[in-house]
């Protein structure tokens, strides 16, 4: 959620109002703290950060923000995850 701030004006109405890309969005851990290589707790997952945004930027809708800031992990533990975890960097 805290990317979301970085979304230019003339784009948010767009980026907020189109599809969902993410299979997690999260919210009250610093951004700083999800860079490549760290790894999170949600729920009973762990997962490890392995790279922010893509290669390739796309320009309409929800990816607009993914493809700049979204984080992209691989999961070390599964388990279950629902609405309203709490996510930990650990």
């Amino acid at each position: 959620m805290e990317s979301l701030q970085k979304v230019p004006d003339y784009k948010k109405e767009e980026v907020l109002n189109g599809e969902y890309t993410e299979n997690i969005t999260i919210s009250g851990v610093a951004l700083n703290d999800l860079m490549e290589g760290s790894t999170i707790r949600v729920g009973e997952a762990v997962i490890k950060i392995m790279h922010v945004g893509k290669e390739k930027f796309k320009e309409n809708g929800r990816p607009y923000i993914v493809s700049r800031e979204g984080r992209f992990g691989r999961a070390l533990k599964g388990g279950k995850v629902q609405t309203g975890d709490s996510v930990k960097v650990i």
